[in-house]
């Protein structure tokens, strides 16, 4: 191997020291050289980390908006008396919708794929009861070798918002977000088995 060149770390194959794809797999390397860096060098998984707290933090503000009332026991019987009237009413008790929401969420999931078009979903559901409404459910595609990985949980709110469990630090984690976030509510009805 030349000066100039170094190893993919997806695919093991030799390329130019200056390419950021790796022509062989597609594989984008780091703004720095992992052997040139300090060993402690980390920063892809941090940027991980920071984005699934930042996303979490932020629906934890929101629930927390949506729930904290100055008079929550006085508000908590109006509640329940008008939850299924209210829940009826809402933009998203329409089933349509909600298939709609489940097509926007698996666009949103795809997007963090590494082959977006080799995406397979299964068990998405769409759930309205927690803090915000989310997709919750399963995905697989294919890594970099072009086979697939295997199925993983996905939470997404959207195209915007989207998590992998790959991207949680522990499966513990995904789980608790799951809890909090994967809520049934009376209305939600759109399941997309496939």
């Amino acid at each position: 191997m030349k000066a100039d060149e170094r190893i993919c770390p997806a695919c093991a194959e030799v390329v130019k020291r200056a390419a950021s794809l790796c022509k062989h797999c597609g594989h984008k390397f780091r703004s720095i050289d992992p052997a040139e860096a300090p060993p402690s060098f980390d920063a892809e998984r941090e940027g991980r980390n920071f984005k699934t707290a930042l996303a979490l933090g932020i629906i934890g503000i929101i629930s927390l908006v949506a729930y904290c009332t100055p008079d929550k026991a006085a508000n908590d019987a109006a509640k329940s008396a008008n939850a299924v009237a209210t829940a009826k009413e809402s933009p998203l008790a329409n089933e349509s919708t909600q298939m709609a929401w489940i097509g926007k969420s698996q666009e949103g999931i795809k997007a963090k794929l590494r082959d977006p078009d080799s995406a397979e979903f299964r068990d998405s559901r769409f759930y309205s009861g927690g803090s915000a409404p989310v997709v919750c459910g399963e995905v697989n595609s294919k890594n970099g070798f072009g086979g697939y990985g295997g199925y993983q949980r996905f939470i997404a709110s959207g195209e915007k918002l989207a998590f992998l469990e790959s991207e949680m630090t522990s499966s513990s984690e995904m789980d608790d977000a799951w809890k909090k976030m994967c809520v049934k509510a009376p209305t939600d009805e759109a399941h997309v088995p496939w």
